[in-house]
């Protein structure tokens, strides 16, 4: 398959993550690495002199069996991948090698945080900076949650770049409603110290916003703040928002039933 076809059904997948009720999650996962495993494996590693697409795609699906696959294998796989990087630096595809950190975040566990948070201190280049601190907010454990959005509103992160990574951080599926509670009360903080029109951009991770109670304090809260300069675009963000509100609502129990429990 071509690597835009791969990319077009991983964002379907994606976005069915959104909707899948935690007690059709195992099924789920199973179901992306029945899809997704074999094209990966077909792939095989990468070679020096392969086309683009190829690396592209293969970090697609390595992306998505292991975020969405939860494929022990390649998370295992993504944790060499960023040893080897370290080891030296350039031996790994850089395709791969974005794909691997992603999927390392959003394993998490003991250590990540503060590996990630070092590696975007020393690292080079702006790019691979916010490579690792945009990781950051994939990340699954609660407390790592927390101290990322609080590190948000400090020098240690650019105020041109907070929004953007707090956008990713309200996309992470685990922790949304508390993501959103932290800008709700950090509301006045985020205004004075973000560009103005970055707000709006922060906004736009409530369009993947499933819960129906939380879209409710979402509208309430923007309703209570407007945002005068990205009123039209903050529109179409809570149109979006209503529109994954009511897929989940139609489908989310149909996808269960159809996924089976354990997959």
């Amino acid at each position: 398959g071509d690597v835009s076809v791969w990319q077009r059904i991983v964002g379907s997948l994606g976005a069915l993550d959104r909707i899948v009720p935690d007690r059709a999650r195992p099924g789920f996962a199973s179901y992306v690495r029945a899809l997704v495993g074999p094209a990966l494996v077909r792939l095989g590693d990468p070679a020096p002199d392969e086309a683009d697409r190829t690396s592209a795609q293969r970090a697609t699906l390595f992306e998505a069996l292991g975020e969405l696959g939860e494929g022990h294998t390649v998370r295992d796989r993504a944790g060499e991948l960023l040893r080897a990087e370290t080891r030296q630096p350039g031996s790994v595809d850089p395709d791969l090698f974005n794909a691997a950190v992603r999927v390392v975040a959003s394993t998490g566990g003991g250590g990540v945080f503060d590996d990630l948070l070092a590696r975007s201190e020393a690292a080079a280049t702006p790019q691979d900076r916010l490579r690792f601190l945009g990781a950051l907010s994939d990340l699954p454990d609660v407390a790592d949650i927390d101290r990322f959005c609080a590190m948000a509103l400090t020098d240690d992160v650019r105020s041109q770049d907070a929004p953007y990574l707090l956008r990713r951080a309200l996309q992470n599926r685990a922790h949304t409603a508390r993501v959103w509670g932290f800008v709700a009360a950090n509301w006045d903080a985020a205004n004075d110290r973000f560009p103005s029109n970055s707000i709006v951009r922060m906004l736009e991770g409530i369009r993947t916003i499933a819960d129906p109670a939380l879209a409710a304090t979402v509208r309430d809260f923007l309703a209570e703040h407007p945002v005068p300069q990205g009123a039209k675009t903050l529109a179409q963000h809570l149109e979006r928002m209503g529109v994954t509100v009511a897929l989940a609502e139609r489908e989310a129990d149909a996808l269960a039933d159809a996924l089976g429990p354990t997959g």
